[in-house]
């Protein structure tokens, strides 16, 4: 999970978007979201778990693997990572989906990536540092 929250009072650098607080954080969400559409991953391709189908004879003598009493691997499904300096790759579309808004009045709001695995990509790919960066110089 990421969390960072939008203070009027730690913007006296910016007094320009303090009446905008509740704009500027609703926009994050919406910039991560447009990021991630508008930019197609461009990293390596790898294999991500197994396609099963039920278990045949025939699925066998082929050279497919059994993984259990009555299904075997018939494939994989693959993955295009993001590369440096781009929007997470959509996976499991999890990160996309968990962004929360809170806020108490206009001076205060908190963005949230909720997902669990948002940490660990925030430190491979900065999204969230990115995403606002983008969002402010869109209200600067």
């Amino acid at each position: 999970m990421i969390e960072f929250r939008i203070h009027a009072e730690d913007l006296d650098i910016m007094p320009e978007i303090i009446g905008q607080i509740d704009e500027v954080a609703a926009a994050v969400p919406e910039e991560f979201r447009k990021g991630v559409d508008s930019d197609s991953p461009k990293g390596r391709i790898y294999r991500r778990g197994s396609i099963t189908g039920r278990l045949t004879k025939s699925g066998i003598a082929a050279g497919f693997r059994q993984t259990s009493k009555s299904r075997m691997a018939v494939g994989s499904r693959f993955h295009r990572a993001s590369a440096e300096g781009q929007f997470p790759g959509k996976d499991s579309g999890e990160l996309y989906r968990r962004i929360r808004v809170t806020g108490k009045g206009t001076l205060r709001q908190r963005v949230v990536f909720d997902a669990p695995h948002a940490g660990p990509v925030e430190e491979i790919r900065p999204f969230a540092e990115k995403t606002a960066d983008l969002v402010v110089q869109r209200f600067i």
